[in-house]
């Protein structure tokens, strides 16, 4: 029988419950260890697959090459002049090699070098079956999985979310004697737990592997178990007629805890709908991952679905207990929700002042004081025109449901600012004030949803502002992977309601960014610190440190909406001043390096602000510009040109018009390059070098304003 050209190889990892973030993490990693482990083994395969469940990896490597390919390979021994005499004789360092190669001397070939001729051997890798690569290599491959948290169970050694209990390890129909985890492979798995009653299987094949899991109650592929979910929850949605909003997150969430997902329908008791909608979302989604449904015109039903990971003739009694845990969780809510009702949120607020908000920044109750004086600054220096009654309301109250009964709650904790909004309508403020208070928290998340009122982005920035430089002065910054106060999520927040961010293929800035003076609101930020600012701390070294901060969240924004790095930090320049212009001069910038002269466009503009940098740092004095003083053509030029465009280029950048702005600059590179070309800046005269370093001083901050082209990489400089 003729040997097969391909087989197909599986691996199976057995493993207790593994953590369902878990799952994606390892399948992605597994995927990429094998494509790397197959080019480190010189085998090859037409696809590679990875599965999970919550108590196993599987990989699967179809069509693989059955035998290595054949690899020749140079071994270098000595140079000839070492391996050989001056008359043609071997030296004892050529007989040495050959016999360290096991081949005679004229087997021996001669291989040319960069350090001139070597005495070499060419041999042929021996090429090894796809199972003996694959038993040899393979276990350093899996000890290369990671993951967030991992623990030791065996003497092994290795590092695991979850103890393994067996290794299944299958060429077509022969086991592949791996080892792994103190454990070695065979060709036995087990299934599911209920329905199979965790039964140990003989697998006989690899391409057996999943077929006798599905029989035996396991459905591998994630996808097959989401479309398990969604068909058993259309024929349940049909008996209360209705729907099943978009929580893709929440499907494979669940998918990610269970085998074989088996759906069941809930009702809980129908007076509980008088809670806002987000409560009983919440008390269905946040613990026990079950799913709201709604009418067909967007309504919460008393009604939710549920799954559970075993027998179908178990779902009554699951179902029960699944009532009974949600029915006690809405009882909660409905209870405090009508105790703070009664109390009134103005009454709720007067609590904050129990409420430590970080130690050393004092209470809650005095962060509110300074997001008032924050605020009140901000509305006239951003233009905003807020009704003063109306936005110190909304300060005052932002943080009120802090000390309320549900929040305080841990299951509704996230409830945060949406439960203050409710509780200032029911006390009868503003709908603006009201959904301020809702929004302030917002975005939530990265790429979240933003606030949407004035004030809801006014609180939003200036709550950000206010724990960003309280940490900064405390000496909290993130420091590695610490950052117990995300102090980065703060950051990309505000940078986000700042600059009114979309999506990452959207525009940036947004369409109604606000303008901001960010050395003047920081230290702003600073000062109201009052007494909590430290007496030790230098104010100028914690602006310079937050504003750096800020700066590098900048750029990480501008890199995912596609700016390149260099060019970010060119228009951000040495101190982040205004984030939506430099956002702009970022934009520009990108644009403009599709003219076919850019990178000369940017060298030239490069030597005038570096020989400024070299007179300064060789403490040289100069005063005013002269433009009498500029005897010669080629400085007369330079500046009658700089003075001809400056005004357009201004004029543009008043209308934020940024690639205008640059491709007019781009006008001036004949002229700086012919000053350089005919002018000595460093001449000898002090007067000439004097006024001469005026001019370039003068072009230089104008080039500045706009961007620090020293940031700028050009190829081959």
């Amino acid at each position: 029988m003729a040997k097969k050209s391909t087989i197909t190889f599986v691996l199976e990892i057995g493993c207790e419950e593994l953590p369902p973030a878990d799952l994606p993490r390892g399948e992605e990693q597994l995927k990429r260890l094998a494509e790397e482990l197959l080019s480190e083994t010189r085998l090859s395969c037409r696809k590679i697959q990875a599965h999970s469940t919550p108590r196993r990896f599987i990989l699967i490597l179809s069509g693989l090459q059955a035998l290595q390919i054949p690899k020749l390979e140079f071994v270098l021994g000595p140079p000839m002049k070492v391996a050989y005499t001056e008359d043609g004789k071997p030296t004892e360092a050529a007989i040495g090699f050959a016999k360290r190669q096991g081949v005679s001397l004229q087997e021996c070939t001669v291989s040319e070098s960069d350090r001139g001729p070597y005495l070499a051997y060419k041999k042929t890798l021996p090429a090894l079956s796809a199972e003996q690569a694959l038993a040899e290599h393979l276990p350093a491959c899996l000890a290369r999985l990671s993951f967030p948290k991992t623990m030791r169970w065996n003497q092994s050694g290795v590092l695991f979310p979850r103890p393994i209990r067996w290794l299944l390890a299958l060429a077509d129909e022969q086991v592949v004697p791996l080892e792994f985890a103190g454990l070695r492979a065979g060709r036995f798995t087990y299934g599911h737990r209920v329905p199979a009653g965790g039964k140990r299987i003989s697998i006989p094949d690899a391409k057996q592997l999943l077929p006798l899991l599905k029989k035996n109650g396991v459905i591998v592929e994630r996808a097959k178990r989401k479309a398990t979910m969604r068909a058993q929850a259309k024929k349940l949605l049909e008996k209360v007629k209705g729907s099943l909003p978009d929580y893709d997150w929440l499907m494979d969430q669940v998918a990610n805890t269970m085998e074989n997902p088996v759906a069941v329908l809930g009702a809980f008791d129908p007076r509980h709908l008088r809670l806002p909608g987000e409560v009983i979302v919440s008390a269905l989604v946040g613990y026990q991952r079950f799913f709201p449904l709604t009418s067909k015109d967007g309504e919460l039903l008393p009604h939710f679905i549920a799954f559970h990971n075993g027998r179908r003739g178990a779902s009554a009694t699951i179902l029960r207990g699944y009532q009974q845990e949600i029915t006690a969780r809405l009882n909660d809510a409905s209870f405090f929700y009508e105790e703070d009702r009664k109390r009134g949120i103005d009454a709720i607020a007067g609590d904050l002042s129990g409420i430590l908000f970080i130690e050393g920044l004092g209470t809650v109750a005095e962060k509110g004081d300074r997001l008032q004086a924050l605020a009140t600054r901000l509305n006239e220096e951003l233009g905003l025109g807020l009704d003063e009654k109306e936005m110190s309301d909304g300060v005052r109250l932002a943080k009120a449901d802090l000390a309320s009964l549900m929040v305080q709650e841990k299951e509704f904790s996230s409830l945060q600012g949406t439960m203050g909004g409710y509780y200032a309508q029911d006390a009868g403020y503003p709908q603006r004030v009201c959904r301020a208070i809702a929004e302030h928290y917002m975005p939530r998340a990265s790429g979240g949803e933003l606030p949407t009122t004035k004030l809801g982005r006014l609180l939003s920035i200036c709550d950000r502002l206010d724990t960003l430089a309280g940490c900064f002065a405390l000496g909290m910054a993130p420091t590695g992977s610490e950052d117990p106060f995300a102090l980065r999520r703060q950051a990309l927040g505000f940078l986000a309601v700042l600059l009114d961010t979309r999506d990452e293929n959207g525009d940036l800035p947004g369409a109604d960014a606000w303008r901001m003076d960010m050395p003047a609101a920081v230290k702003l930020a600073l000062n109201n610190l009052g007494d909590k600012f430290p007496s030790d701390a230098d104010p100028e070294s914690v602006a310079k440190g937050l504003l750096a901060f800020i700066s590098r969240r900048l750029r990480g924004l501008l890199a995912e909406h596609h700016i390149r790095y260099d060019l970010a930090e060119a228009a951000i320049g040495e101190r982040l001043t205004d984030p939506a212009e430099a956002c702009r001069r970022a934009k520009g910038l990108q644009a403009l390096t599709a003219l076919p002269d850019f990178d000369g466009v940017a060298v030239a503009f490069k030597r005038v602000i570096n020989i400024v940098r070299q007179g300064r740092e060789r403490e040289l004095t100069w005063g005013e510009l002269k433009v009498e003083g500029l005897s010669e053509p080629a400085e007369q030029e330079l500046y009658k040109q700089f003075a001809k465009t400056q005004g357009q280029i201004e004029k543009a950048v008043s209308a934020g018009d940024y690639l205008s702005a640059f491709k007019r600059l781009a006008t001036l590179r004949p002229a700086v390059d012919t000053f350089f070309d005919d002018v000595l800046v460093m001449d000898e005269d002090e007067v000439k070098r004097s006024n001469r370093l005026a001019l370039m001083e003068e072009i230089a901050d104008f080039f500045l304003s706009l961007a620090d082209f020293t940031k700028v990489i050009v190829e081959g400089e």
